[in-house]
């Protein structure tokens, strides 16, 4: 109804008039809480996954392939003979494994995830609820009853970007705020220049997880991880033959 008295207004079709939030998986819930008026939400397939919400009324999730399936294509240009093309099937499994924590874990979810890692390596922790936490989603304490010396202050970021130095700057404040000994910034997006020399420069009191390093401690805890979480993130180990330049 574009007229004089609504010059900014356009007419819209609504697909279907009700679907529960919840319909969506985790992913596309948190960008759905995006405060711009108008954007595009283009993350993890969001596109292709609104159009089967809409068609069948369940989100599908971003697409993984099925188990031996390669879904990405490896071209050899014109010099390349095929057989001189390998495909790197430890990082194909990685990849994959890695769009599923950002569908499944989106948000504070990640930070539920990284606590049952730590419980499953032997310490007790505390999950701040969502919302602003002051730099500490996690409290961790090895020891009977979580009493410990051993005593982490924990921050977790789950969005792509790199988290930045006043992120590392409120994380040391928590550490001492909390009482605890270290702390441990987990930053799927990584860190940038500024973060990684603060982070340097505190050697004995700041560790840092990057994507690389919370899959290491997933695929090491994983069976310790509980039946929910595992109907979530469904991986198995699988043994691959490699060449002789990748032995070496």
């Amino acid at each position: 109804m574009d007229d004089e008295r609504t010059p900014h207004s356009r007419p819209i079709k609504w697909l279907i008039e009700s679907t529960p939030r919840d319909t969506f998986k985790q992913d596309l819930r948190h960008s759905f809480g995006a405060f711009m008026t108008v954007c595009e939400i283009s993350r993890n397939e969001a596109l292709k996954r609104v159009q089967a919400v809409v068609e069948a009324g369940k989100d599908p999730g971003p697409t993984l392939g099925k188990t031996g399936q390669v879904v990405r294509q490896v071209v050899a240009d014109d010099s390349t003979e095929a057989s001189e093309v390998e495909t790197d099937i430890e990082d194909l499994a990685n990849q994959q494994i890695i769009s599923l924590i950002k569908s499944e874990f989106a948000g504070h979810d990640l930070a539920t995830l990284v606590a049952e890692i730590l419980e499953a390596e032997g310490y007790t922790t505390k999950v701040a609820p969502p919302g602003p936490d002051g730099g500490r989603d996690i409290l961790a304490a090895g020891g009977t009853l979580g009493l410990g010396e051993d005593r982490i202050c924990v921050e977790v970021k789950s969005h792509d970007g790199p988290a930045n130095q006043e992120v590392v700057l409120k994380l040391l404040g928590a550490v001492h705020t909390s009482g605890a000994q270290t702390g441990l910034l987990v930053s799927i997006g990584g860190v940038n220049g500024p973060a990684r020399n603060l982070i340097d420069d505190n050697f004995f009191k700041l560790r840092l997880w990057q994507m690389q390093d919370l899959l290491k401690a997933l695929f090491r805890n994983y069976d310790q991880l509980s039946e929910t979480t595992r109907a979530k993130l469904p991986i198995r180990r699988i043994w691959a033959p490699v060449s002789e330049a990748g032995e070496a």
